[in-house]
């Protein structure tokens, strides 16, 4: 269909057209050929907190907004946030063509232990495609920004099973969920346990019948859906993140969009402080903690590890650290000294890729975090935010100058000559022109190709 080569942005136009245009965008058949053909283009979509009566409106009365970058047409877009309420503190994730807003915090300027804030195991979902807002399966435990991951789930796996087995272990023998520094002090109803134990064994039988071919019987259709290897899905994991009452959280869940249902798995180490950021890289979930130690969980084997690296990057502490995936290669973004030998009045943004020395005279066989690139901006947001999309990496910056909110969006493509890996500006158009000051703190950003 013609309509299914339209970029994006033409293709809601013409859905304004007429009411058969517009049930003819929306159709799944049309919906389907986009996700499978090959005219998609990036689009950043960046998460902030605006406020209805400017900036000397009391902090209840800020609300989430949504602007949309159509990285081809260096064009910001506002979409409809109604949906998200006065929530905040949420992480975002592109799964397939689709945003998830997992977690969460609202109420009382989103104050951690107040008596008017809550914290949210609500998931909702954002489709560009159809600009409709709908809910998923909530989460078992409250989360505010978790660090989130998406990954392949293919029917040859035994994930979700061996997740299964490790937290029905871990809720036997400790009778409670964890968070940082040990079990918590309420412990586990035996009846509660008994049924998450049956929705832990639906699922699995559900997953079970989903990836198990119908047996031969020497008819031909038959025949072929046996041989035919199982699609595979992708699914998204949250770990971390904090609770009601600001305590830091280990504990962590898989979604998975085809059941619609959360798996708790098993929590990452206690002593390597809060989970600051995350990314999927081939079949391994890597997440860095405050402590500067990078934690692995193999999402095949359903265990964590500590990865021993030669030694951190150095890094500020005033500036977050992101971590991304980008091209199969594992990058992360912090902010240290121009040059430490030289000069220590100068900071800057790096890139730096974990690699791995496989040559036989190498001293060490530990992997190491090797610098990649450096932003050419002076880091004014220490809240920056990142994202990956096929072989580039996105950036947005938020800061306050002369009371207003700026924002410059960049763009960095990796490949293999790092000479070639320089940064470039995707954006002129300000788009937090009537963002609050909080947005520089609480934004989020997530890629999809469309």
């Amino acid at each position: 269909m013609v309509l299914s080569r339209l970029p994006l942005s033409s293709l809601l136009a013409a859905r304004c057209a007429c009411r058969r245009w517009r049930d003819l965008t929306v159709a799944p058949q049309l919906l389907r050929l986009r996700r499978e053909g090959p005219h998609t283009t990036p689009w950043l979509f960046l998460f902030g907190v605006e406020r209805d009566g400017g900036w000397g409106e009391a902090a209840s009365a800020t609300n989430t907004a949504v602007h949309a970058l159509d990285v081809a047409a260096q064009r910001w877009r506002r979409v409809g946030a109604a949906a998200l309420g006065g929530r905040s503190l949420f992480s975002v994730a592109g799964v397939g063509d689709e945003l998830y807003v997992v977690g969460g915090r609202s109420g009382a300027a989103s104050s951690a232990g107040s008596a008017k804030a809550k914290t949210h195991k609500g998931v909702l979902v954002y489709s560009p495609l159809t600009g409709a807002w709908r809910k998923a399966a909530p989460m078992r435990t409250a989360r505010s920004r978790p660090v989130l991951g998406v990954f392949e789930m293919s029917g040859s796996r035994s994930l979700v099973h061996a997740r299964a087995e490790k937290h029905v272990r871990r809720a036997n023998s400790n009778g409670g969920k964890f968070w940082l520094g040990g079990t918590s002090a309420v412990y586990e109803d035996p009846h509660r346990l008994s049924l998450r134990r049956l929705r832990l064994r639906d699922v699995l039988s559900e997953d079970t019948d989903s990836t198990t071919a119908p047996a031969a019987h020497g008819h031909g259709k038959v025949a072929k859906q046996v041989n035919k290897p199982a699609q595979s899905r992708q699914a998204l994991i949250a770990v971390g993140g904090r609770g009601p009452w600001d305590e830091p959280l280990v504990s962590g869940e898989i979604y998975d969009p085809l059941t619609d249902k959360w798996v708790e798995i098993a929590g990452f180490p206690t002593d390597v402080g809060l989970a600051c950021s995350g990314a999927v890289c081939g079949d391994t979930f890597y997440v860095y903690c405050e402590s500067a130690t990078l934690v692995a969980y193999h999402l095949d084997g359903g265990t964590w590890s500590v990865v021993q690296t030669s030694r951190p990057p150095p890094r500020l502490r005033d500036y977050a650290p992101a971590l991304v995936c980008c091209a199969s290669r594992l990058f992360m973004l912090c902010v240290s000294w121009c040059d430490p030998a030289s000069r220590r009045d100068k900071v800057v943004r790096k890139v730096f890729e974990l690699v791995v020395d496989l040559a036989p005279s190498s001293s060490s066989s530990l992997p190491k975090w090797a610098e990649a690139s450096s932003h050419p901006d002076a880091p004014m947001d220490p809240n920056a935010a990142f994202a990956a999309g096929h072989d580039r990496i996105y950036a947005v910056e938020m800061f306050r100058i002369f009371g207003k909110v700026l924002d410059f969006a960049t763009s960095c493509r990796v490949s293999a000559d790092a000479a070639e890996q320089s940064w470039s500006r995707v954006a002129r158009k300000n788009a937090a022109a009537e963002a609050d000051a909080m947005s520089c703190r609480l934004k989020s950003m997530a890629v999809l190709h469309l």
